[in-house]
């Protein structure tokens, strides 16, 4: 892949996630600390540095394989045990994800 093909995968990519959690490429830029033009300045064919990719993908919650190619990750670097609780994480409301999120760091807490 090339270096325009990179920029318009991220393009892709970005736009798409953006669109999907309701965020605009202002907010994105502005919020996650990569500047506010970066969509603009990727359409004028400048390819964002590692560190900024890295930024967007933390921002949009995704992996930056995601952003450079389209491709999901497939879990495959996870235990069974990791995927099961990944699985049962999955089917909580927000609520309850916090409850087990704030139990798991006592739980760490207690092991000190």
């Amino acid at each position: 892949m090339d270096k325009k093909e990179y920029i318009e995968t991220l393009i892709k990519n970005i736009t798409y996630l953006c669109k999907e959690k309701n965020i605009t490429s202002y907010m994105l830029g502005k919020e996650s600390g990569v500047g506010k033009d970066i969509i603009a300045n990727m359409k004028k064919g400048s390819l964002p540095s590692c560190d900024k990719i890295a930024k967007i993908a933390d921002y949009l919650n995704c992996s930056v394989d995601y952003l450079l190619t389209g491709k999901k990750c497939t879990g495959e670097f996870l235990t069974e045990k990791e995927r099961e609780l990944l699985e049962y994480f999955g089917k909580l409301n927000e609520r309850q994800q916090m409850k087990l999120i704030f139990k798991a760091e006592d739980m760490l807490e207690d092991n000190k």
